[in-house]
């Protein structure tokens, strides 16, 4: 197919997921440590927004707070209470709120104490020497698309020194969303145009990856930062936990219940960094629940009917216009033409746009970030055999195909994505072996490829 672009047309609004590909099968093996998880940082930094034990200085305006506590015991305490065995102290703490997040989150150097070479202290100007240390450091002029996770540095006179650092929580097309401590004498959520002189750059978290959260048949229910897979196909939601190490728990048996809807899939689509479900009931109304982060969920949203000709083919995308939001994509049944839905991070979608026609030939799309850029990209099988990747761009639209291989027969109508399962950043998926009821693993290498195929095991034919 030729090069993806959008159209003017627009339809309705809606859905989530997947992944895919190469051959080879080898024994299961260890993989590195788990990457960290973007959305385990704004999990971590929500969390403190919601603490309010400690989510404001005490007394109010006195400079105290419970962060400089945690990593400058040199700082002065006169007046200042305790929590949580920490003492509080004296200081500007935005630098100290954001380094508390990254630890908590398992940043790598975060947790490198200042007095012990850290290059993460009490000044907010520490999270560009990080950046640039680490060369993860992205100026507002440079054309990055900010992510969750990221530090963003602000110089409020635009005289060269900088002021104040926060945590991104979301982005979209002209605004990032934040969550900042010291922010007038409190922890705050603000919101930032993209385009404002205040803001210095962003440093990206070493070794950051989505955590899993936009996966059909793989999220992070339990909030570990690693990939878990779940089925629905027995009528009963269940879910195996990623271990890290391209190993899964035992299953756990979420619930009964699933049989009038259709397979689901999954994303993080309300933004609190934590997996959620989508599924079509009765072939017509979209239904979202929200993850708690312990492989449970909140009651269906409904968010809509009217997608009785894309329920069988529904898939996430992750973020592919660059604004943060976890986006969806569908086939139309019967005239091959892929839709986008835009999200909105609130559970809700922007109307449909149509991508293009020529889908007839090849499988359910999937998607995930396969080249590792951070873009939602989109994959599927043509004519049952050669996988093919379309990058994207950011901007709704995708690069012209890539051939990643033939030998796809026997799984293309199970391929899935699982985000991370071992801990290198990269998009793995997984497929069952038609006939067999074997699970394979492919893990992602973050250029459109993938490793050889490891054999996980027999026994899956009931769930996909």
């Amino acid at each position: 197919m030729s090069e993806l672009r959008i159209t003017g047309r627009r339809l309705a609004a809606g859905l989530a997921t997947t992944a895919i590909v190469a051959t080879g099968v080898t024994a299961v093996m260890a993989g590195p440590a788990a990457a960290v998880s973007r959305p385990a940082i704004v999990s971590a930094a929500q969390a403190e927004l919601n603490n309010g034990t400690r989510n404001h200085e005490s007394p109010m305006g006195s400079g105290c707070n419970y962060y400089t506590g945690v990593f400058r015991t040199w700082k002065d305490s006169a007046g200042c209470p305790s929590s949580d065995g920490v003492q509080w102290r004296d200081s500007n703490w935005c630098a100290d709120f954001a380094k508390y997040v990254w630890r908590k989150a398992g940043v790598p150097h975060a947790d490198v104490a200042e007095l012990d070479g850290g290059v993460l202290t009490g000044w907010a100007s520490s999270f560009k020497d990080y950046g640039t240390k680490y060369g993860t450091w992205h100026t507002r002029g440079s054309g990055y698309t900010p992510q969750p996770g990221d530090a963003v540095v602000f110089d409020w006179e635009q005289n060269g020194d900088i002021d104040h650092v926060g945590i991104v929580k979301s982005v979209d097309s002209g605004t990032i969303y934040t969550i900042e401590g010291n922010s007038g004498d409190k922890t705050s959520a603000n919101s930032h145009s993209r385009s404002s002189t205040d803001i210095v750059g962003y440093s990206a978290p070493v070794d950051a990856n989505d955590g899993g959260a936009s996966n059909e048949d793989g999220g992070d229910f339990n909030a570990d930062g690693v990939g878990d897979i779940f089925s629905a196909a027995t009528g009963t939601l269940t879910v195996w936990n990623g271990k890290g190490s391209n190993n899964f728990a035992s299953a756990v048996e979420v619930g009964p219940g699933w049989g009038s809807y259709s397979k689901p899939i999954a994303g993080d689509f309300n933004d609190d960094g934590i997996s959620d479900l989508a599924a079509v009931k009765d072939g017509s109304t979209l239904t979202i629940w929200n993850g708690k982060g312990d492989n449970n969920f909140s009651s269906g949203v409904e968010v809509g009917p009217g997608w009785a000709l894309y329920d069988s083919t529904l898939t996430s995308l992750g973020d592919v216009n660059g604004d943060g939001h976890t986006d969806i994509a569908a086939v139309r049944e019967g005239t091959g033409t892929l839709y986008l839905w835009n999200g909105k991070g609130d559970n809700n979608f922007a109307s449909a746009v149509e991508v293009g026609p020529g889908w007839a030939a090849f499988s359910k799309p999937v998607g995930g970030d396969f080249n590792g850029d951070g873009v939602g990209d989109l994959a599927a099988v043509k004519d049952g055999s050669t996988l093919h990747i379309w990058n994207g761009k950011g901007d709704n639209n995708f690069a012209s195909a890539v051939e990643v291989g033939p030998g796809w027969a026997l799984y293309d109508s199970t391929l899935m994505s699982l985000g991370d399962v071992n801990g290198d950043g990269h998009t793995d998926i997984a497929a069952v072996r038609e006939g067999t009821g074997t699970l394979y693993l492919w893990n992602g290498k973050g250029d459109n490829n993938f490793g050889s195929a490891t054999e996980l095991g027999p026994g899956w034919a009931p769930y996909f």
